[in-house]
């Protein structure tokens, strides 16, 4: 049993997802683009966008999967407890 030699991609559900700065990219893809229902991160780089996240101005209204490693350390002032 294999794929089907065409398939249909549903654009206004996708989900987008990154590691490090793909993971700060796909945060700010989603919040941009009202297609992206789920947002998937793995050790996103926060700082580079941190006071704007702070500040609310990339906030998100659809589910996000954040994964930080134990050994990865985004720490940025004011950000984590």
């Amino acid at each position: 049993m294999g794929f089907p030699a065409t398939c249909t991609l549903d654009l206004s559900k996708l989900t987008i997802g990154g590691h490090s700065y793909g993971g700060m990219t796909a945060l700010k893809v989603a919040h941009e683009d009202s297609r992206v229902k789920l947002c998937a991160l793995l050790d996103p780089w926060l700082y580079i966008y941190h006071q704007e996240i702070l500040k609310g101005e990339v906030a998100l209204s659809i589910p996000v999967i954040q994964i930080s490693t134990e050994l990865f350390i985004p720490y940025c002032e004011g950000f984590f407890p």
